[in-house]
């Protein structure tokens, strides 16, 4: 079974833990994985595609070659 929490904004997440050295000293990494239905999942990575879509557009109106 997977260990799950709710992460500050409430949502239920998949907690995945990882210890590693640096420096002689282990550190120890958190991995939170938001579980969504795949209706949310959908409308997230749609929201994602259209904020790197306007951050692209926006370098490539500037770029040399656009002029």
């Amino acid at each position: 079974m997977k260990n799950t929490c709710f992460n500050s904004n409430g949502e239920l997440c998949e907690v995945r833990v990882e210890t590693a050295m640096l420096g002689g000293k282990p550190i120890t990494v958190e991995h939170l994985t938001p579980i969504l239905t795949p209706k949310e999942r959908e409308r997230r990575k749609r929201e994602i595609e259209r904020i790197l879509y306007n951050v692209f557009i926006k370098y490539e109106k500037n770029s040399p070659s656009s002029n």
